[in-house]
């Protein structure tokens, strides 16, 4: 009929909101280079504790694809004997949503164990309400096996019934077996922090003198048949080997 048609209009300003949305997309792409990038393994998990994303060098850890970890996928490579305890923290750290430390094993395909430590934190919102963890592995394998090295080698010192005594470059005790004490008559805590010299008879100084001047050098000294003192005073025919201690740069330090 010819008549203006009548409309009406609300204007928002949506600015903050957008500027917003862009912030959280640049926050997820920045995280996203970093977890990619990273080399230590790197996981995320919605609040329930089921994971939903893994990044390369968690999958290269592992052993598994993140394909097949999603979820609770990730639990069938952890090793039979730590998969209890390990779901039974995590579900006490989710409930109680508070951090969660451990460490554990995966096994490989083809068969091989890695250590991991893991550890995760919650992820909160602005909120102050938990939306998942974010959480690493870090290999630690050699770690471990030098701790089981390590265990299984003070297990053969302590109960070997071979007389075995540590020292440093000084000839000051540092370690004192069972072995020793049974031989020597000696208590470690009466030994441990004097000199080897307690040992030696009166009549051969310089033994001792030769000894670290050779594992100063490095060198082992093998089956040097000589005498030792016990703590009655009596001397024994002993047979004895030394060995120099290095530490990781190959310097002698006992």
């Amino acid at each position: 009929d010819g008549k203006p048609t009548r409309m009406s209009g609300v204007a928002m300003d949506i600015t903050e909101r957008k500027q917003a949305g862009e912030a959280v997309r640049v926050s997820e792409r920045r995280f996203q280079t970093l977890a990619d990038t990273s080399p230590v393994g790197i996981f995320r998990t919605d609040a329930q504790g089921q994971t939903t994303y893994l990044n390369p060098q968690w999958c290269q850890i592992t052993g598994m694809s993140a394909t097949d970890s999603l979820g609770d996928g990730w639990l069938r490579a952890v090793h039979p004997d730590d998969r209890e305890r390990l779901v039974q923290g995590w579900q006490a750290a989710t409930q109680a949503q508070s951090t969660s430390k451990t460490d554990y094993r995966f096994v490989h395909s083809d068969g091989t164990i890695s250590w991991v430590m893991g550890r995760a934190v919650p992820e909160k919102n602005d909120a102050g309400h938990v939306v998942g963890y974010v959480g690493t592995i870090i290999d630690i394998t050699e770690r471990k096996r030098a701790e089981i090295a390590s265990t299984r080698l003070a297990a053969i010192v302590e109960f070997s019934d071979d007389a075995i005594i540590g020292k440093g470059l000084d000839g000051i005790i540092t370690s004192w077996n069972k072995g020793a004490e049974k031989i020597f008559g000696f208590s470690a805590d009466e030994m441990v922090g004097n000199s080897i010299m307690r040992l030696i008879p009166a009549d051969r100084p310089d033994e001792e003198n030769h000894i670290l001047a050779k594992i100063n050098c490095g060198e082992s000294v093998e089956h040097f048949e000589t005498l030792r003192q016990t703590k009655d005073g009596r001397l024994i025919d002993v047979s004895v080997t030394v060995s120099p201690i290095k530490d990781a740069t190959g310097r002698v330090v006992g």
